[in-house]
C-alpha cells in the first residue's frame, strides 16, 4: 500500500520515479545555466570601465533587502506549519542578511547625509561582508541542525531561541564592523583585490555542496531552489573579489547577483507551496480510498463475528449435551471460545481506530456550530436557530456513538486522571476477573509485595489482566504458573510478569506488540488476540515502555516500567 513518508519537505511515494528524474534534470539545467551566465558575462565585465554611484548602489541594496526579508518571513511561516528546523535556520539567515543589507543601503545613501560631516565609508564594506558571511554560515548550518537536535516540540519557543541566537550572531557581526578598527578591504594592486569577499565565496561554495546533498537525498523543490540561490551568491562573491574600487562593474554585478539570489527563495517557497497543495490533493484521494477499504473491512468483520457467534452458540449447545461423554468436545468448545475472543479483539481494535479518527473532525464541526451559535445569537430567524440547534444536537449524538465504540474497545474516550493506586489491590481485582480461566487451567498466580504507584487504575487492571491471561493460556504440558514482582530502578518501577509457557521465538519479540501481526506457532495475533498492543499503549500513556524476554520452550518474562511520581512507596 502506498504511504507518505512525511510532510517536512520530503518527497512522497506518490511521486513517480520519472517525475523525480525530470525534476533532477530540470534543476541540473538551472545550475548549469547560472554557471554559464557568469562565464558569459565575464569578458564584458573584465573589459568594462563602468562605474555607478552610491545612490544607485543603495537602491540595489534596498530592493535586495526587500526580497531577503520576504524570503525569511516565508521560510519561518513554513517552519511554524511543518515544525522542520531546516526552514527555521534558513529563514533566519535570510532575515539577518536582509537586515544587514538594509543597514548597508542606508549607510551608502549619500543623499541622506548631504551637508553633514558624517562619513560611513569605512563601515560600508564591513556591513556588506557581515550579511554575506551570516547568510552563508546559517545556510550551512540548516541541513546539519535539521536532524542533529531533538524533535521540535514547541515551535514558538524554538523560533524565539534560534532567533535570539541568530540576532546575537548578526548583531555581533555588525558591531564588529562599527566598533573594531577593521583592516583594509580593497587591495587594487592584487589580482584578488577583496580577499574577504573571496573567503565568503568559499563559504557559499561549502553551503551549496551541503544544500545540494540534501536536495539529492530528499528531492524537495525548496532545497533545489536554495541551491540555485547559493550559486548566484557564489558567483556574485567571486566577481566581488575582483572589484578594485567601490561601484565598479564587478561591484555592481555582485550586487545584482545577490538580488537574484534573494529572489530564488521567494520563488522556491511559492513552488514548494504548490507542491504541498498537490501532495495534499493526492493524500485526500488516497485517504478516501482507504476509508472505502476500511468500511468494507468493517462490514466483512461484522459479518464474520456474527457468523462465528452463531457457530459458537450452536457448538455450545451440542457440547453441553455431550460434555460428560466426550472430553474432546470440551476442547473444541474452548478452541471456539478462543477464536471468538480473537475476533472480538480485532473488532474492538477496529472500533477504537475508527472512532479515534472520527473524533477530531467531529470536534471541529461541533466547535464551528458553537461559534455560529454565539456569533449570531438573537440575530437569525427561527428557522436558522432551529438549524443550529439541530446541528449541535446531531454532533452530541455522534459523540455519544463514538464514546460507545471506544467503551466497547476497552479504551476510554477521555483518559482518566492518575491517582495513587495500590498494585496489590489491582492484582486482587484482576484475579477475581480471571477466576474462571485460572480454575479451568489449574493455574498458579503468585506475587511479591507490589508498590503503590501514580496511575490510571482502570487501565492498570486491563494491563495486569492481559499479561496474566496470556501467561495462563500459552502453556505446554506443565501447570501454568505466573509470578509477579516489582523493583525500583533509576527513578522508575520495573514490573515483571514471568510465566512457564511455550515461549516466543527471538524474531517475534518486537512484533508481538504490533497490531495484526500473527504469532508463529500459536495462531494468535499478538496485537489483538492477546492484547499486547493495548498493553503497549497503556504503558506508553503512563510514560514507560514494555518489552519481553523469552526463550522457546522455557517461558516468557514480560517487563514494563512506570515512572516514580510523588510520594510512591513499596
Amino acid at each position: 500500500m502506498e504511504h507518505f513518508t512525511d510532510t517536512l519537505g520530503v518527497e512522497m511515494e506518490s511521486v513517480t520515479e520519472d517525475e523525480r528524474r525530470v525534476r533532477v534534470r530540470t534543476f541540473a539545467a538551472l545550475y548549469i545555466l547560472i554557471g554559464l551566465l557568469f562565464f558569459a558575462i565575464g569578458p564584458g565585465v573584465f573589459s568594462s570601465t563602468w562605474v555607478s554611484s552610491a545612490d544607485f548602489h543603495s537602491c540595489i541594496e534596498m530592493v535586495g533587502s526587500l526580497f531577503a526579508l520576504s524570503a525569511g518571513v516565508a521560510a519561518l511561516l513554513y517552519f511554524l506549519a511543518l515544525k522542520n528546523r531546516y526552514f527555521l535556520v534558513i529563514g533566519l539567515g535570510f532575515l539577518i542578511a536582509g537586515s544587514e543589507d538594509l543597514i548597508h543601503g542606508i549607510l551608502s545613501w549619500d543623499r541622506l547625509f548631504e551637508g553633514t560631516d558624517v562619513d560611513f565609508s569605512r563601515f560600508i564594506p564591513g556591513t556588506y561582508v557581515a550579511g554575506r558571511t551570516v547568510l552563508a554560515v546559517m545556510t550551512m548550518l540548516a541541513p546539519v541542525l535539521e536532524n542533529s537536535l531533538k524533535k521540535v516540540k514547541n515551535e514558538i519557543r524554538e523560533a524565539c531561541v534560534f532567533s535570539s541566537v541568530a540576532a546575537l550572531f548578526g548583531g555581533g557581526a555588525t558591531a564588529l564592523a562599527f566598533l573594531l578598527p577593521l583592516p583594509q578591504f580593497i587591495y587594487p594592486e592584487r589580482v584578488i583585490s577583496r580577499p574577504v569577499d573571496f573567503i565568503s565565496a568559499l563559504l557559499f561554495l561549502a553551503a551549496f555542496v551541503l544544500i545540494l546533498r540534501r536536495y539529492l537525498r530528499r528531492r524537495d523543490v525548496f532545497s533545489g531552489v536554495i541551491a540555485a540561490s547559493l550559486l548566484f551568491n557564489l558567483g556574485g562573491q567571486i566577481y566581488m573579489s575582483f572589484s578594485k574600487q567601490l561601484y565598479d562593474v564587478f561591484f555592481d554585478v555582485a550586487h545584482w547577483a545577490k538580488v537574484f539570489g534573494y529572489v530564488m527563495p521567494v520563488l522556491g517557497i511559492s513552488l514548494q507551496t504548490l507542491e504541498e497543495m498537490r501532495r495534499s490533493s493526492r493524500e485526500i484521494g488516497k485517504r478516501r480510498r482507504l476509508e472505502g477499504k476500511l468500511r468494507g473491512a468493517y462490514d466483512e468483520m461484522e459479518m464474520r463475528v456474527k457468523d462465528r457467534t452463531a457457530d459458537l452458540v450452536r457448538s455450545n449447545s451440542k457440547l453441553e449435551r455431550e460434555i460428560t461423554e466426550h472430553k474432546q468436545a470440551k476442547e473444541a468448545l474452548a478452541e471456539r471460545s478462543r477464536a471468538l475472543e480473537r475476533s472480538n479483539a480485532e473488532l474492538q481494535q477496529f472500533a477504537y481506530v475508527a472512532s479515534h479518527d472520527l473524533q477530531e473532525p467531529l470536534r471541529m464541526v461541533a466547535s464551528y456550530v458553537q461559534l455560529l451559535a454565539r456569533r449570531y445569537e438573537g440575530k437569525l430567524d427561527a428557522d436558522a436557530d432551529d438549524f443550529i440547534r439541530y446541528a449541535a444536537d446531531g454532533a452530541k449524538r455522534m459523540q455519544a456513538l463514538i464514546d460507545a465504540l471506544l467503551t466497547y474497545s476497552r479504551v476510554e474516550t477521555h483518559a482518566k486522571p492518575f491517582h495513587r493506586t495500590d498494585c496489590n489491590e489491582v492484582l486482587r481485582v484482576t484475579l477475581e476477573n480471571l477466576q474462571v480461566a485460572i480454575e479451568e487451567k489449574h493455574a498458579e498466580v503468585t506475587s511479591d509485595v507490589l508498590p503503590t504507584v501514580t496511575a490510571d487504575r482502570v487501565q492498570l487492571e486491563q494491563l495486569f489482566q492481559n499479561l496474566i491471561d496470556n501467561g495462563i493460556k500459552f502453556q505446554g504440558r506443565e501447570t501454568p504458573r505466573v509470578h509477579l514482582s516489582a523493583e525500583q530502578q533509576d527513578g522508575q518501577w520495573v514490573f515483571s510478569f514471568r510465566d512457564n509457557g511455550i515461549g516466543i521465538e527471538p524474531q517475534y519479540s518486537e512484533r508481538v506488540f504490533v497490531i495484526f501481526q500473527r504469532l508463529h506457532g500459536t495462531g494468535e495475533y499478538p496485537g489483538t488476540g492477546i492484547g499486547l498492543s493495548i498493553c503497549k499503549r497503556i504503558v506508553e500513556r503512563h510514560g514507560g515502555h514494555i518489552w519481553v524476554e523469552s526463550e522457546p520452550g522455557r517461558g516468557s518474562k514480560f517487563l514494563f516500567t512506570i515512572p516514580v511520581m510523588g510520594k510512591e512507596q513499596s
